[in-house]
């Protein structure tokens, strides 16, 4: 037989059994997956095959296209699908396989135009790699994934002012007035009592862009802040993090990409100086341990170690003994470094995964000692960090779109001192200040008194920044429900209720056990009677025998092995038996043998048998549903539950973690100002006083979950579910994002109302000058004398008047600062006489007092007083 008519057949076969499978439980709420029909027509007897060839053999004949081979599996699917619909449930359980002559009927029936049309109808996808029919049982299951997804797409603008981009638009529109008058002056040399219109123009387009909202992040190390601003930005990995240690080493902005590349970044390198300077004390660190350098017993993360470690980074072909041999002008005048230092690199990649190794290779901190790398060849690659200035890295992100830059700064405790520098540049520069913790901490600590230490204080206050303090707690799914529960007195669902479900759910699974245990054997006993069933087949129906297919009734019995797999996906279908043989008085001739005779009753007599089984089955099988839903049921309400509880948990601990970090930071301020108060006149005191409650309320604090956010998004596939978290808003993500445009709502105000003043004022101009220089305008000797006379007499006025004024300021600012900065000065003279001398001392003394280690304090002294967490200057 043709290989090609038996690999039809089968797609017959298939699609017969998918048809028949769809219509037994057409009615069930959910479809049960598919048996693996091909692989079970590979267990059936080439008997039994026959009726299938002989239905590739009439489809063959008939005037049906068949065409390709997605559109003859779409036409079979039409041609059983339309035999079973007209069949009942209980007889397409019944029927194995349609007689010949209805096959034949359907096709005559349907006819060339209804196939073509049903086949136009469907939309199935030609998978050389899937099985019909587990694609089609599986379109229920896709739809409920497809129900289950979170939707992926917001807008973060979305409750901006409108106010803003009224005014933006209005500025688009100047531009292009702007861009149309200086082509129109472009090439001309007009001119008039000495003006040039054309720099004027140039100067008024360069006002019109907004300036950059600085954000910086303050945070102690673990505290998440890479992992978050990922999560603001929408990216999995842009910025690099890490459970076990410091990721970020260097300052790292980000920025909104307006190029046509997806991500681009700009690395800038230290000056030569810097560098210098900075390997002046890395020497100094490791002559301070010369001896223990030598002989490689140094302690890990000891000055020495961090010393040598940055040089070995930056100089990798450098041996210990070579390092100390070496002088720093000799290091400097390495061409791998020159090349470098004073230097800006820029690279754009559209692929994120690259993106991120080639950032991640510049700025991830490896300034620690760890485990030895194996090889010849590890450890061989120089190292950029310790000589990075700044990482900028421009991204397509939403959130800023309108001018924030968010600046992951490495803290202020940097070794590196041209670092240090950067960050307290960014310090002042700031328009903004999120400061970031762990919720834990903001719970457990008084995070908000201890992150303002009275530098930051001072800072906000000569500034006048206090309201551009944002907080953020961090890691929200981070939780433990007994503490929380403990801690906030929260009333959860009753411990009786959750003990009932659980005995429920122990019981069902009990029941559910023995149901299966049931199940076993009588699949057993029906086992055996197909191994009987199949020794009376093979006497019954061989090729010496009389019987022929055609007196079989349509029930085929399959092999033990896929019966079993058929009982769970069919729990109503009866198991296919061996088929049954119809034998009538016309069929059997009076000289039948007697043998034959007493196989056929036994083989009825074990079809019955096999019937009852069949029938406890099925209602075994039954009840095992009905178990195996309640059971369900119980697991889900168990799993609601908890989720509610966890959920209920996590946002009590946010709104008290909200409301602690609010009142804490108003007596922070408060404080500070009953400090300043101990200095000022009473008559002044009154004018200092603030609206606490006011800056308690104004005071934004967001309880944030970077990775529930990156997990609903779709990423962190490796991870499991961040349970407790169902929706985007609930990890208050979004809500970052948008306050992230929203502090530059003013900078964007004030930057279209100076760009559209100047506008005005430049078209103003121009049109009094077109004016001027027109013929019917021109104006007399005398008119011309007049007027000039008017303005400078309007010119000594306005001198006259802005010399008073500017007097007047002076006078005004002298009399601040005598009142809030000379009168000071001795109370603080005096207090710090009396401070300074212990302060100095506990820093002398020995180390069993308090004192500093010898290597601390000279490390100290070489960094002008700022080493780790010391700050000299600030104790002072």
């Amino acid at each position: 037989m043709d290989d090609q008519v038996i690999q039809l057949a089968e797609q017959h076969y298939i699609a017969e059994q998918t048809a028949r499978h769809i219509r037994i439980w057409g009615n069930q709420d959910q479809l049960p997956l598919c048996p693996n029909f091909k692989e079970i027509w590979s267990s059936i007897a080439p008997t039994l095959r026959q009726p299938y060839v002989e239905r590739v053999r009439a489809l063959a004949s008939s005037a049906t296209p068949t065409g390709a081979q997605a559109q003859y599996r779409d036409i079979l699917k039409t041609l059983y699908e339309k035999s079973y619909a007209e069949m009942t449930q209980s007889v397409a359980e019944e029927t194995w396989f349609v007689p010949l002559s209805q096959f034949e009927q359907s096709i005559g029936q349907l006819g060339t135009r209804v196939l073509s049309e049903s086949y136009q109808s469907l939309d199935i996808q030609d998978d050389e790699n899937s099985d019909d029919d587990r694609t089609v049982c599986s379109q229920d299951e896709d739809m409920d994934m497809a129900h289950t997804s979170v939707p992926m797409e917001y807008d973060p603008r979305k409750y901006e002012d409108p106010k803003i981009s009224t005014l933006e638009t209005v500025v688009k529109e100047g531009l292009l007035a702007l861009n149309k008058l200086q082509q129109a002056f472009e090439g001309s040399d007009v001119r008039n009592a000495d003006i040039d219109w054309k720099p004027q123009i140039e100067r008024t387009l360069s006002i019109s862009q907004t300036e950059k909202v600085i954000i910086g992040l303050n945070g102690s190390t673990g505290a998440g802040k890479s992992s978050l601003i990922n999560a603001i930005v929408d990216g999995e990995n842009i910025v690099a993090t890490n459970c076990m240690r410091a990721s970020t080493a260097v300052a790292t902005e980000l920025l909104y990409n307006d190029g046509e590349s997806r991500y681009k970044a700009q690395i800038e390198f230290i000056e030569l100086r810097d560098w210098e300077q900075e390997l002046r004390i890395l020497f100094e660190d490791l002559l301070d341990s010369h001896e223990d350098v030598i002989r490689g017993d140094l302690q890990k993360n000891s000055d020495a170690a961090v010393a040598l470690d940055k040089i070995k980074a930056v100089y990798p072909l450098l041996e210990v003994k070579d390092i100390l041999n070496t002088s720093v002008e000799a290091l400097m005048e390495h061409s791998n470094v020159s090349d470098l230092l004073g230097s800006v690199h820029v690279f754009e990649q559209n692929d994120p995964k690259v993106f991120s190794r080639m950032v991640k290779s510049y700025i991830d901190s490896r300034g620690r000692r760890g485990r030895s790398e194996k090889g010849p060849e590890k450890g061989r690659d120089m190292k950029y960090w310790p000589l990075i200035r700044v990482v900028r890295i421009f991204l397509k992100a939403p959130a800023l779109i309108t001018g924030a830059v968010l600046v992951d700064l490495p803290g202020l405790h940097d070794t590196n001192a041209a670092r240090v520098e950067v960050a307290k540049e960014y310090s002042k520069r700031c328009s903004a200040h999120w400061i970031i913790t762990p919720i834990n901490r903001a719970v457990d600590d008084k995070v908000a008194r201890d992150l303002l230490r009275q530098s930051f204080k001072m800072q906000m206050q000569m500034d006048c920044s206090f309201n551009n303090i944002t907080f953020v707690c961090t890691k929200t799914d981070h939780i433990t429900v007994s503490e929380v529960q403990d801690s906030l007195k929260l009333r959860l669902p009753p411990m009786q209720e959750r003990e009932q479900r659980d005995r429920k759910r122990a019981q069902l699974g009990a029941e559910l056990k023995l149901l299966q245990e049931g199940k076993g054997r009588v699949m057993e006993e029906l086992s055996l009677l197909d191994d009987e069933i199949e020794e009376l087949e093979s006497c019954l129906f061989n090729e010496e025998s009389s019987l022929n297919l055609s007196q079989l009734t349509p029930i085929k019995r399959k092999r033990h092995s896929d019966l079993e797999m058929d009982v769970t996906a069919n729990p109503n279908a009866e198991v296919p038996s061996t088929p049954i043989l119809h034998v009538s008085a016309t069929d059997t001739q009076p000289s039948a043998d007697s043998e034959i005779d007493e196989l056929l009753r036994k083989f009825r007599s074990l079809k019955s048998e096999r019937k009852v089984l069949d029938t406890q089955r099925r209602e075994i099988y039954q009840q095992i549903q009905i178990n195996k839903a309640a059971l369900k049921r119980v697991q889900a309400e168990s799993d609601n539950m908890r989720a509610d509880t966890l959920r209920e948990c996590i946002e009590a601990r946010n709104e008290y973690s909200k409301h602690e970090i609010k009142r804490d930071y108003a007596n922070g301020i408060r404080d500070l100002d009953e400090e300043d108060q101990d200095t000022l006149a009473p008559s002044d005191r009154s004018k200092l006083a603030r609206n606490y409650k006011k800056i308690e309320d104004e005071l934004p604090v967001f309880t944030a979950s970077a990775r529930a956010y990156q997990k609903l998004r779709g990423r962190l596939r490796k991870e499991s579910a961040v349970a407790g978290f169902t929706q985007l808003e609930q990890t208050e993500i979004p809500q970052l994002q948008r306050h992230c445009i929203s502090l530059t709502e003013r900078a964007r105000e004030a930057s279209a109302m100076r760009f559209l003043t100047q506008l005005k004022q430049l078209f103003q101009s121009i049109s009094l000058w077109s004016l001027e220089t027109g013929q019917a305008h021109i104006m007399s000797a005398e008119e011309i004398q007049e007027l000039e006379a008017e303005f400078n007499s309007t010119m000594v006025e306005l001198k006259e008047t802005m010399v008073a004024e500017v007097e007047k300021h002076i006078d005004s600012l002298r009399h601040e600062f005598e009142k809030t900065i000379i009168r000071r000065f001795d109370p603080a003279v005096k207090h710090a006489s009396e401070k300074i001398p212990g302060i100095i001392s506990g820093w002398n003394a020995p180390r069993s007092e308090g004192g500093l280690h010898i290597q601390t304090y000279r490390a100290t002294c070489r960094r002008r007083g700022m080493f780790r967490e010391l700050d000299w200057n600030q104790q002072l």
